[in-house]
């Protein structure tokens, strides 16, 4: 049931994106169709679950039960939030609605918590409710799968918009599809936001470009995936790189149309907002409440957190090259860095 329902939401997306975007051949359809399937393949065609769901097994009161699941060795322990968080977050979502209720208040944690305010259950975002067809452990992998088509789709035809072939677009798309940060942070909400991110810069592209309501409304529209999908922090991350890239095309077109540009630009952005104000405004009423705003107020703001240039330039080199202190999944190949954790650049 989970392939039948991804196999007819990537092929209505292709058929969408063709008629509207940029015209997608039936050869590049297939191709994008059945990228997906080098991670969740398995998972999908079997109807099992593509999710780190064997970690609840490697503690009581789960773990005497783990033989009789079939459930053996940990595969990725980093990521643990995933199975803590993000998907009870989707089942308190799920059960509010089943109730017939909206999904503004969990009761599972302590006396209760937040929902739809604290923005990573998602309980608007479009892939999300077509997942709410399926049972709650099939449906990660329906959205595993769906968020690897929809990586790769946007990006090649972002691609074929800046006039690359085919071939050219698909290889992007595989690349950016198969990225370690797309597919490290892949069920969580990280990388279900970023891979909006090839959308945005075609919409602010063609906003330049054309300076037509259609343009301007294809910016709408990849402005509100971006945040219905539950990561402020990327969405501003990907404004600010869209900002860049529209100097870039502004450069390009030698400033023609620069007034009329900049108002679709702008009022892309308001639209997205007052679409998504039913999402976004408990989110902005809820963070000054939150003990995280406290200590980000109170002391981290506080704290010095540049790095000497030595220790900066190995922060560098350990971003672009994940692996030069070892692969952390395998036992034994893991070396000690030579420095404190410290923001990542995320590159993957």
């Amino acid at each position: 049931m989970a392939a039948l329902l991804y196999f007819v939401t990537a092929a209505f997306c292709v058929a969408i994106a063709s008629r509207s975007v940029v015209r997608i051949s039936r050869a590049a359809a297939v191709v994008l169709l059945l990228l997906p399937l080098a991670f969740t393949g398995k998972a999908l065609l079997t109807n099992r679950v593509y999710a780190p769901i064997d970690l609840p097994y490697m503690v009581e009161p789960l773990r005497s039960l783990a033989p009789q699941y079939g459930v053996g060795e940990m595969h990725n322990g980093m990521v643990s939030d995933v199975y803590a968080l993000n998907i009870p977050w989707k089942y308190a979502v799920r059960l509010a609605y089943s109730r017939g209720e909206w999904a503004l208040w969990s009761p599972f944690n302590y006396a209760g918590e937040i929902l739809a305010a604290s923005a990573q259950p998602t309980p608007y975002e479009p892939l999300f409710l077509v997942s709410l067809l399926l049972p709650m452990a099939t449906s990660l992998t329906f959205l595993a799968a769906a968020t690897f088509f929809l990586a790769g789709l946007l990006m090649f035809v972002f691609l074929r918009d800046l006039e690359f072939g085919e071939i050219a677009s698909l290889t992007g798309a595989i690349a950016w599809s198969y990225a370690t940060f797309n597919v490290f942070w892949l069920e969580y909400v990280i990388t279900s936001t970023t891979i909006w991110f090839p959308l945005v810069l075609l919409g602010v592209r063609r906003v330049i470009r054309e300076r037509s309501w259609g343009a301007a409304g294809l910016l709408t529209f990849a402005f509100v995936m971006m945040l219905l999908n539950g990561h402020p922090e990327s969405a501003l991350h990907m404004v600010t790189a869209g900002l860049v890239w529209a100097l870039v095309e502004f450069r390009l077109v030698r400033g023609r149309g620069f007034l009329r540009a900049s108002l679709l630009g702008t009022g892309a952005g308001v639209a997205a907002l007052l679409l998504t104000a039913i999402y976004m405004l408990p989110i902005l009423e809820a963070l000054p409440q939150t003990s995280e705003h406290a200590h980000r107020e109170t002391m981290y703001a506080h704290v010095r957190k540049s790095a000497p240039l030595p220790k900066a330039f190995e922060h560098l080199i350990w971003n672009f090259v994940p692996f030069r202190y070892g692969d952390p999944s395998v036992a034994g190949q893991w070396r000690e860095m030579p420095f404190e954790f410290a923001g990542s650049a995320y590159c993957g």
